[in-house]
């Protein structure tokens, strides 16, 4: 190593001028500082992965507790809803715009919940109403079903008091010459009874109108239980004569006069009659017995044999 000029004259000296240099030659210093730049770099790569991991695991973490967990919540949700669950509600309050959706999904379920409950009321009322429309159909079927019956029991009712008529007016007709004074007198006092009948056939069922009109009167008359007795036998002669039917009558001799609307009681009475005499095969019995039991009942069988 050489540290000094030639021996000669010193240079002047200046300030803030080079008066020398040292170089330092070493033969191991190059591969140290090789080493020393790799290690750096070495440094700088790890800490790069570590700083990328770790920013990886927070948008990871970000991403599921902030973007999916709201979504999944809501997912659930809708699940439950498919299902029929309209009780439950999301209770996501993160203060954003999933809380605003959330907020939209409670407020339709509760309009959802608020309309099922009235389709089911609305349900429940038509049930209602089917089922009285049901009732009212019952109600119509008996009303029609007793409509036929009444008919049926007023044709046969006509058809009683028609045919006696029927059959002393062919009387008269055929044997007007044999039939002497008397019995035509009284065929035709039949036939007026007869007529009589259906009259007051008519007026009851004017008199049942009435009374479901709440404006039913009763006629009070005085007569004798023997009076309506041989008047019912004189409707029917024709009719028991034609059938062979022998009619008895059998009246207590205390009977008193009676106060009664007589045409309700003669009605009646024609009712048991009219079937005695449809009902009983030719050749039978029919007696007619009225007694007495107490001081204040008349009382009035029909007995047949049919």
């Amino acid at each position: 190593m050489r540290c000094h000029n030639p021996q000669g004259p010193a240079s002047p000296f200046n300030r803030n001028e080079p008066v020398g240099a040292v170089v330092i030659q070493s033969s191991g210093l190059g591969s140290e500082i090789g080493k020393t730049v790799l290690m750096n770099r070495i440094w700088i790569i790890v800490a790069g992965l570590i700083g990328g991991a770790g920013a990886f695991v927070a948008f990871y973490w970000i991403t599921q507790r902030v973007i999916l967990s709201p979504i999944r919540q809501l997912r659930a949700l809708a699940n439950n809803v498919a299902d029929g669950n309209l009780d439950i509600r999301s209770s996501i309050n993160t203060r954003d715009e999933y809380e605003k959706l959330a907020d939209a999904f409670n407020h339709m379920l509760d309009s959802l919940q608020a309309t099922q409950g009235k389709l089911r009321q609305a349900n429940k009322q038509l049930d209602d109403k089917i089922a009285e429309l049901s009732e009212r159909n019952i109600e119509l079927f008996k009303a029609n079903k007793v409509k036929g019956e009444f008919l049926a029991n007023i044709s046969h009712e006509f058809r009683t008091p028609l045919n006696a008529i029927l059959g002393f007016a062919e009387i008269l007709r055929e044997k007007p010459a044999r039939l002497g004074r008397d019995k035509i007198q009284r065929y035709a006092d039949n036939i007026i009874t007869g007529g009589k009948n259906l009259l007051n056939m008519l007026n009851d069922l004017l008199d049942l109108a009435k009374t479901e009109a709440g404006k039913m009167q009763l006629h009070i008359e005085k007569t004798t239980v023997s009076e309506l007795c041989d008047t019912l036998v004189r409707t029917f002669s024709a009719l028991t004569k034609k059938k062979k039917i022998k009619v008895k009558t059998i009246v207590d001799g205390n009977l008193p006069v009676l106060n009664t609307d007589v045409s309700k009681v003669r009605q009646i009475l024609y009712n048991f009659l009219s079937n005695a005499v449809n009902f009983t095969p030719k050749g039978g019995r029919i007696e007619i017995r009225a007694t007495m039991p107490d001081e204040k009942t008349a009382r009035i069988a029909v007995t047949d044999t049919g």
